[in-house]
């Protein structure tokens, strides 16, 4: 998957929104509790403290997913 299928599956899984919340990301990868997914969004820069902009997090996702396969 490359960084931009992911983007355009995170607007899809929002609905077509530009931002998304912790919790959704959770959701989006199967991951119950949205606190295991903080790591991904650590130092990011938020709206309202809640929404993450999704070009944003499907960077920081790429990169981890990345560094995960070396």
């Amino acid at each position: 998957m490359t960084n931009s299928e992911l983007k355009r599956e995170l607007r899809r899984f929002t609905d077509g929104a530009e931002f998304i919340t912790l919790k959704q990301i959770s959701a989006f990868m199967g991951i119950k509790d949205p606190k295991g997914c903080r790591r991904y969004v650590y130092g990011l820069p938020r709206i309202s403290n809640k929404y993450y902009f999704i070009p944003d997090v499907a960077e920081r996702l790429f990169e981890n997913a990345e560094v995960e396969n070396e």
